[in-house]
């Protein structure tokens, strides 16, 4: 079986015979500025990539005001009907979610009700090192909790019933059995709390839970409430179920499927309830790009939340100034950002604080793996592809101002 993909994606970096060569859904205003060449190799890149890739679908955004704006879908949200996939569908965005969710914690820290050095154990029982383990460490992946998602009970239950619903006690009872286990499935994950790094969907997955402790709400109405709503993120939801909002492109994927499967099954109405406050989020490409500016900016929070927001972690494999992690964020090559792959679905928002930019590409494809001449299979997820390829065009006409 198809091992299981619960990826961040900060800022970096059998063969489907689904190549949809056609152009749908084609670019929203003409560019505002871009040169030519920028124009060009956008345009060249993404064919390229789509053909190469063969995702059913890809929406691709840059925007830098006062300079250009590109936007470019390719071919279809649906394999079956071959409707195009078009910008205003709604799709699933994956761990994108957990800067939503650290987002919150940081304008609660705001509001007073909760202190980034409170101990997890003030909000839930239970949890290993508990009461050394902080908001803060939940934040930016330093708490040293195993990550529920690597356990292979989670997953065969997760792919025998794709439309369980999950509670968020339980997937943190998941975690707990691992990690006082010392990790066995992956001992990476576990060390005494703010003295590692390891990305860990059990940090948000808390995080989410104290939300909801804190302001009395359901995590979706808390959101919505002070995160969604002040923003104007309309088309951005918590869902309840497996259902999309309409219109929506269907999401495809090989997880779950047996090892050389390559023809993909459609994972559009999977429940999403087992990536409570991590991954479950619904949105489009114009909330995308939206949030990529709120997310990455961080001018509506306090001085003091947007120190806590981009504080880099320097704990290897963090290399600050290069790539990192920070609170629910990554950095890399001048841009901020997260990315998001769960079953049917990968997506990127991007932020460049010196040029005001944002990067947005959305596929309805997740995992890709691909074999080369030596037998040799590499797992690829599309849309950071299509995201670090853009990232080098922009670098490029604007190379990122260092900071001295």
């Amino acid at each position: 079986m198809k091992s299981f993909q619960f990826f961040t994606r900060t800022v970096g970096t059998s063969i489907l015979t689904l190549v949809l060569l056609a152009d749908y859904g084609s670019s929203s205003p003409p560019a505002e500025g871009f040169s030519a060449r920028i124009q060009q190799e956008l345009e060249a890149t993404t064919r390229q990539l789509f053909q190469e890739l063969g995702v059913p679908g890809v929406m691709v955004g840059v925007w830098v005001p006062g300079v250009g704006t590109w936007t470019r879908a390719l071919g279809v949200s649906n394999r079956d009907t071959r409707e195009p996939i078009q910008f205003d569908q709604h799709v699933r965005i994956g761990s994108i979610t957990k800067a939503f969710t650290t987002e919150l914690i940081l304008l609660l820290a705001d509001e007073g009700v909760l202190d980034l050095s409170d101990p997890i154990s003030k909000y839930v029982k239970g949890v290993p090192k508990g009461e050394r383990i902080t908001l803060r460490h939940l934040g930016n992946m330093t708490s040293g909790l195993a990550n529920y998602t690597v356990d292979e009970n989670f997953q065969k239950q997760l792919f025998a019933n794709p439309q369980r619903s999950w509670k968020p006690e339980e997937l943190i009872e998941i975690a707990r059995v691992e990690t006082e286990k010392g990790c066995p499935q992956d001992k990476n994950a576990c060390f005494a709390p703010g003295t590692g790094w390891y990305y860990s969907n059990t940090n948000t997955v808390l995080l989410g839970m104290v939300a909801q402790i804190v302001t009395k709400q359901d995590y979706g109405i808390a959101l919505k409430r002070r995160v969604l709503e002040p923003f104007g993120l309309t088309q951005t939801t918590h869902p309840t179920d497996g259902t999309l909002p309409r219109p929506f492109a269907r999401g495809h994927t090989i997880q779950g499927l047996p090892d050389g499967a390559v023809t993909p099954q459609d994972a559009t109405n999977w429940a999403p309830s087992w990536a409570f406050a991590v991954g479950d989020l619904v949105s489009t490409f114009d909330d995308l790009r939206k949030w990529g500016r709120v997310m990455g900016s961080g001018e509506h929070l306090s001085r003091k939340m947007r120190r806590e927001r981009f504080t880099q972690m320097t704990l290897p494999p963090n290399v600050p100034g290069t790539r990192a992690y920070a609170f629910g964020i990554g950095f890399a090559r001048g841009w901020w950002g997260h990315g998001g792959e769960t079953p049917g679905y990968n997506s990127v928002t991007y932020y460049r604080p010196d040029i005001d930019g944002v990067i947005v590409v959305i596929t309805n494809r997740d995992l890709i793996q691909k074999k080369d001449a030596n037998g040799k299979i590499t797992d690829i997820h599309p849309a950071y592809k299509f995201a670090d390829a853009i990232v080098d065009i922009m670098a490029r006409e604007m190379p990122p101002i260092e900071k001295k």
